[in-house]
């Protein structure tokens, strides 16, 4: 199954748990990876040279398309049309893998709010991933 698959169906479950208000916990991993799948995709897509990345910003190898960098690489990799397009949906990067973790880390439930705050910037990063294809 290809990334965009994935991450298509992530979000197709995601939509379903909003309307329903169940499994929050999973929609909110859920909404993470649908991000993260396309990132992934777009990056490899456009022959992202991720090694070199790693190696300028003084980064492990091990780190290829980690949680830890692959925003980072987007915005390297986007960074010729910064002007161009409205970037700013990226931030939710960062706000959607904090609560992932949580989700899937810490003892504690996701409430709704989570759960749509997940769906509403996965959408908007979704939208400017689509934008740029």
């Amino acid at each position: 199954m290809s990334l965009i698959a994935k991450s298509k169906g992530n979000i197709k479950f995601v939509d379903m748990c909003v309307k329903k208000k169940a499994l929050n916990d999973i929609a909110v991993n859920r909404a993470y990876y649908s991000v993260f799948q396309l990132i992934k995709h777009y990056l490899i897509s456009k022959n992202f040279d991720y090694e070199a990345f790693l190696d300028k910003i003084h980064q492990n190898r091990k780190e290829l398309y980690s949680h830890r960098t692959i925003s980072k690489a987007l915005k390297e990799c986007l960074e010729p049309q910064r002007g161009f397009i409205d970037l700013s949906p990226l931030v939710y990067v960062a706000s959607l893998h904090k609560r992932r973790k949580k989700a899937d880390y810490e003892d504690i439930r996701m409430d709704e709010d989570a759960l749509d705050d997940s769906h509403t910037e996965a959408l908007s990063i979704i939208s400017l991933m689509e934008k740029l294809n």
